[in-house]
Parts: structure tokens; C-alpha cells; sequence
């Protein structure tokens, strides 16, 4: 990674215009830096430090370096610099120099510092704050409003986008990444059309990536192809591995593990963890084991991730006694996200192997993260551990969608896991394991709903009785799944579980809701619902509670639909509508300005209206008058009071009494003061 410092030398000493107030760092001699390189050479000492920028040269003297990180870094950054090699030093000297620049809001500067952090060069490597500086490069470069950004812009968004893609320090995000890559390839693209490319065969190489990758535009090898080979010809060592690696894979171009050979040496000649890796991938492939090996792991000790995971793999499969070994590299692979490795991972926190502590969290965490990068087998151990709620809270509907994703390429196998997994819950379930009973239900439950949504998606209907119609399609598709649910939970209720009884009463609420075998079903959500709340099942009486309120429930008094969600701890539910059924009073009283404005508002129920509508009817029909304007007020008030009400009942003293009644609810200190209990309207 090359970092453009810009300093000047003067009385023998390297100064950044950036730090104005230090002393800068002595800059060797010609004979001193002679001198102490051939002492590094014969094993004394460590040589000069040698700071390289994109035209300038500087052989600094170790001790005034150090001195000079300690001025001016953190304490984090001075930590135990005596012991680090001249490359740590010389990293450590230019993340300073960066970090004092995108402090000043220079976007280059931002871009720079968000690659040191992501490759861990001269501080502690962190995918999240790579992100941020990112981010903030392409902020700062928008707020100027430049048609034409500078190709710094367009690399910002390509890093980004990798990250994005690979959820690295910040939650992964597919068509987020989509757009990031589409940004940086348009952008890439016009500025090697305009020859720049010529200049940087970095830039050619990161368009050869997209096209390669098929990132923010189609995938299209053979283009990747031809750019990496007009970026290798210049020597570039990033290209001189790609290009390698498509020869040997023989993807975009013909087959050929000599010129493979050839690439990848002239890479790893200029050190490229890349090249290295490539090398030894190609003296694997000609059956020089030992030999690719080395190679191998002259890339991993530079942190190359696929080399990494390769070396690993090696050791693996050679049986290793060295389990700390290849878990690291495991680990260290996993971390850069790569989906293999990290499914290892979590296989490693899962059983507890390779001297990892058995962690269950930790595995479905690392499950997650590989199957988000589509691992199918990471995808299938996520949904078994989501059935079965270990070290993730259970969710049968998350298990059936990562199931199922992960079956996508292979739904055969798919089929097969599933149908194993139920078979040691049926046989759970038939021993009359209560938890496996209500998971048994529960899954199919999840099986019902998504079939009846895919149902609701495929119909392209829209006139009325679509929904008819396709209740009546799903009724053939779908039934199975609800009555294999149901038995489930049937199953459980028999044991006197008060969870399966509100879990059936919640079943027949749903079909209620959707229209799904809805016969009878409000009357047996109720009969469930009323089993569970006698035995203490909070959700229950919460539901009968408010069933009440949604006119599903009219055998229930309003006494005792508040006592059921007192008991449920409905505080909120309660107040609010205590809140709504306020209106009914500013009703009555409007009511009462349209039929005699001379009564006040408050010294008439809602009851007493039915006696004044009756003689006011009376009044005016003896001095012939036209009642037509007191029917209007009260067919619109009836109305007012259905809807509020929730309830069928017509004009009358039911209806009134039922107004009155919820009137005086909405008056009613239910629970002390609102703000106690922590609710805020």
C-alpha cells in the first residue's frame, strides 16, 4: 500500500508540514545506512528504517522515529514500539501522518486512513472505522458538488461495497453493496477510458475485479481478462496473480499451468501475498506439496485470507497434531469473511474442538455470518440450531427461511434435512415430550404461513372476491400444514398446557384474520383463549380482553374484559382506549347542539337520549314540522357508535346503555397516575 507522504529535509532531520511544532526524524547518512545494512545482513540489528513515498525516498534513524511516535501518537500507538521490526515502525509513522490529515477533512486523506484500518497497517485493524472513514471520504468529496470526482471517490464506494457485500464491521447489506459497486464501476470505468488506466494499472485492475466478480455490472471474465493483462504488463503484481490464477482455473482464457507458473513468480518476486498464494496453488497443482505449502504460507503470514484458509486446509487435512494452529487460521480467515472459514469457526465453537471453549452463541453468530454469504451448509446448521433454540432464540419461522435458502441449490438435500429433523420431533412428541409437541406445532404453523403468503403473492387477481378465491385455492395447497399444526398443539393441551391452548386459540384467530378454513374459527379461538386465561396465561386473558374491545367477544362484560387485562398487565392497551372512548362525550355533546342546544351536555346520558329523540319526535310532529334533520343527527350518531363500539346494535336503549357504560370506563382511575407506569402519549 503505498501512502503519499510529503515532507522536507533540512539540517539532516525529515519534516511533515502537517506536525509543525516537532522536531522531525534524523535522517540517516549515506555511510551510516551503508554500515548498518551490512550489519543487518550478517544478523546484527534491523538495518535502517526506510519510508517510502510515491516519489521520495527517506533512511531514518530508528531511535528519532520512535521518539518521534511517541510525540505524537496516543498511547496506543507508542505501546511497545522496541520490540516491533522497521516495517511496524515505518506503518506506524505513516497511519500518524494519514490519521493528521483526514482529522483536517482531506477526502484522499479519509480513503487512506479507512485502508489502514482495514488492512491493519499501523494500528489495530478495524473493519468498522475503515467503513466510517469511507464514508466520510465520500461524504466530504459530495459536499462540493464536482461532477467529475476524482478516481479516489470511485475507490471509497468500491471499498465500501466490499464490505457491504461481505458484512465486515458493519451489518451486511446486498443492495446497498449493489449500489456502491455500480457507483465505483461507472466511475472506474470513465477513468480509464480517459487513459488514466494507462498512468495507475491499479485502476485497470480494479475494473478487471468488477467484471471478474460481475460487481455493479455483468459478470464477464473474458474483458477481466484482457484488462488484467493490460495492468499485468506494467508490472502491476496484483494483475500478474489475477491473470495467473485465471490460467491455472482457466476462467476468461484458456488452460495453462506454465504461464500460470510464470505470473504468479513475477508477482511473488515483488513480494504480492496475492502472487505468493497463487504460486503455491500452481506448485499444488503440478503435485509439489511441500513446495506449495511454503509459498502458502509465506502469503498467510502477510494476512492474506484465501491463503490463510488454504493453510488451514492443509494442515488439515494432513492431520495436524497443531489444533491451535489451524484454528487461528480459521479464525484470522473468518474475521476477513470468508464464508468457508467462518463456518469452520462456528463447527469449532459448537463442539467445543481445536481447543476453542464450547460456545453455542458464538457458533450461530459465526453460522449466521457464512450462510448470509450463502454457505449452504452454514445456512443448514443456522436453521437446526433456530428449531431448537441453542445459543440463538428460537424461530421456526428464521429456520424455515435459512432451511430453505440453503436448499436452493440443492433441494433434495434440503427435503432429506428437514424431513429428519421432524422425525425426531414426531418421535419426540409421540413419547409426549411437551416441548416437542409445541415446536412440532409451531414449525408447521410457520409452514402454513408461508405457504399462504407465496399463495397470496402468486394470485394476480385484484377485483373483488380475490380473496375468496384464493382462500379457496389454499385451502387445497396449504390445509395439511394447519392440521399438522394443530395437532401438535392438540397434543400438548391434552397434558393441561396452558401455552397449547392459547397457541390453538391464536391458530383459529389467525385463519379468522386471513380467511384461511375460517369456519367457526372465532368461536374456537375464544373457547381456547378461555381454557388458557382460567389457567393464568397472561397472552390469553390479554386477547379475551381485547377481544371484547374489537366486538369478538360479546358474551364478555366490560368489567370483566378489564379484569382480564389488568391481569395480563394491559396497562397501555387499557389507557388507550380509555383515551379514544373520550370522543363519546364531545359526540353527545355535538349531538345534543343539533337536537336542543339549551340541554347541557353533561346533565344527559346517553340512555337519556333516547327518551328527549322520542318527544322531540312527538313535539314536532304535532306543529307538523319535518323530524327528517333529528333522524339524520341520530342515524349519524348510530353510526359513530357502531364503529367506536364495535358492535351490530341499532339505535336504541342496548346500544345507549352500552355508550354510557364505556363512557364512564374512559372516567375511571384504572391504574394511578399515567406517567408511573411509564407510558407516554
Amino acid at each position: 500500500m503505498n501512502i503519499h507522504v510529503t515532507g522536507f529535509v533540512q539540517n539532516k532531520r525529515l519534516y511533515f508540514s502537517e506536525f509543525s511544532e516537532d522536531n522531525g526524524i534524523q535522517v540517516e547518512s549515506s555511510l551510516i545506512r551503508f554500515l548498518k545494512n551490512i550489519l543487518a545482513h550478517l544478523g546484527i540489528g534491523k538495518g535502517t528504517l526506510t519510508l517510502r513515498s510515491l516519489d521520495k525516498t527517506w533512511y531514518l534513524n530508528k531511535q528519532s522515529a520512535v521518539n518521534w511516535i511517541c510525540k505524537n501518537g496516543e498511547t496506543t500507538d507508542v505501546a511497545p514500539l522496541s520490540e516491533k521490526n522497521n516495517q511496524n515502525i515505518v506503518e506506524k509513522i505513516n497511519y500518524l501522518y494519514v490519521k493528521k490529515k483526514a482529522e483536517k477533512e482531506i477526502a484522499e486523506a479519509c480513503l487512506d486512513l479507512g485502508l489502514l484500518y482495514e488492512a491493519g497497517k499501523g494500528v489495530q485493524q478495524s473493519f468498522e472505522k475503515a467503513y466510517e472513514w469511507y464514508k466520510k471520504s465520500v461524504e466530504i468529496a459530495d459536499q462540493k458538488f464536482v461532477v467529475n470526482k476524482e478516481i479516489f471517490y470511485y475507490l471509497a464506494h468500491l471499498k465500501m461495497a466490499n464490505l457491504l457485500d461481505k458484512g465486515l464491521g458493519i451489518p451486511l447489506k446486498k443492495y446497498s453493496a449493489f449500489l456502491h459497486y455500480k457507483e465505483a464501476f461507472e466511475g472506474i470505468e470513465r477513468e480509464a477510458e480517459r487513459k488514466i488506466g494507462e498512468e495507475k494499472p491499479q485502476l485497470l485492475a480494479f475494473l478487471a475485479d468488477l467484471y471478474e466478480e460481475g460487481k455493479g455490472t455483468s459478470k464477464f471474465p473474458e474483458k477481466a481478462t484482457e484488462l488484467y493483462q493490460k495492468a499485468a504488463s506494467r508490472g502491476d503484481a496484483y494483475s500478474l496473480a489475477a491473470l495467473a490464477l485465471k490460467y491455472l482455473q482457466g476462467s476468461g482464457i484458456g488452460r495453462s499451468e506454465d504461464k500460470a507458473f510464470a505470473l504468479a513468480s513475477q508477482s511473488a518476486k515483488q513480494g504480492h501475498p496475492f502472487g505468493l498464494y497463487v504460486l503455491g496453488l500452481v506448485y499444488y497443482k503440478k503435485g509439489r506439496a511441500k513446495k506449495a505449502e511454503e509459498w502458502i504460507a509465506k502469503s498467510a503470514d502477510q494476512g492474506f485470507a484465501l491463503a490463510q484458509q488454504k493453510l488451514a486446509q492443509i494442515y488439515e487435512a494432513r492431520g495436524s497434531s497443531d489444533d491451535s494452529q489451524i484454528a487461528q487460521l480459521y479464525k484470522k480467515a473468518a474475521s476477513q469473511g470468508l464464508p468457508e472459514s467462518q463456518y469452520k469457526l462456528a463447527q469449532m465453537y459448537q463442539g467445543g474442538l481445536r481447543g476453542f471453549k464450547l460456545s453455542k452463541e458464538k457458533a450461530a453468530i459465526w453460522y449466521e455470518k457464512a450462510a448470509r454469504l450463502g454457505h449452504e451448509e452454514a445456512g443448514i446448521a443456522l436453521g437446526k440450531m433456530l428449531c431448537q433454540g441453542e445459543g440463538i432464540e428460537k424461530s421456526f419461522k428464521k429456520a424455515l427461511y435459512w432451511l430453505e435458502k440453503a436448499g436452493e441449490k440443492n433441494p433434495k438435500k434440503m427435503e432429506r434435512d428437514i424431513a429428519q429433523l421432524m422425525n425426531d420431533w414426531e418421535k419426540l412428541a409421540n413419547e409426549g415430550n411437551l416441548r416437542a409437541q409445541l415446536d412440532l406445532g409451531k414449525f408447521y404453523e410457520e409452514k402454513a404461513l408461508k405457504n399462504w403468503e407465496e399463495t397470496l403473492k402468486c394470485s394476480k387477481e385484484t377485483e373483488e372476491g380475490m380473496e375468496h378465491k384464493v382462500s379457496e385455492h389454499y385451502k387445497e395447497v396449504g390445509k395439511q400444514f394447519w392440521e399438522k399444526a394443530l395437532k401438535g398443539y392438540e397434543k400438548a393441551a391434552e397434558q393441561g398446557s396452558a401455552e397449547a391452548d392459547y397457541r390453538v386459540g391464536r391458530l383459529f384467530a389467525i385463519r379468522r384474520e386471513r380467511k384461511i378454513l375460517a369456519e367457526n374459527a372465532e368461536e374456537k379461538s375464544i373457547e381456547f383463549y378461555k381454557k388458557a386465561a382460567e389457567k393464568g396465561h397472561a397472552k390469553a386473558q390479554s386477547e379475551l380482553g381485547k377481544y371484547y374491545f374489537y366486538g369478538l367477544n360479546p358474551s364478555e362484560t366490560l368489567e370483566g374484559a378489564v379484569l382480564l387485562l389488568k391481569q395480563a398487565r394491559g396497562e397501555e392497551f387499557l389507557i388507550r382506549q380509555q383515551r379514544l372512548d373520550q370522543v363519546l362525550v364531545d359526540w353527545k355533546a355535538k349531538f345534543l347542539l343539533k337536537i336542543d342546544p339549551s340541554i347541557g351536555s353533561h346533565s344527559l346520558s346517553y340512555v337519556g337520549l333516547y327518551g328527549l329523540i322520542e318527544n322531540k319526535r312527538k313535539e314536532w310532529e304535532e306543529k307538523s314540522l319535518d323530524y327528517a334533520p333529528i333522524d339524520g343527527a341520530v342515524k349519524e350518531l348510530e353510526m359513530l357508535l357502531q364503529c367506536r363500539l364495535n358492535t351490530p346494535l341499532n339505535w336504541g336503549p342496548e346500544l345507549l346503555e352500552k355508550a354510557d357504560e364505556r363512557v364512564n370506563f374512559a372516567h375511571q382511575q384504572l391504574f394511578g397516575d399515567v406517567e408511573e407506569i411509564g407510558l407516554d402519549f
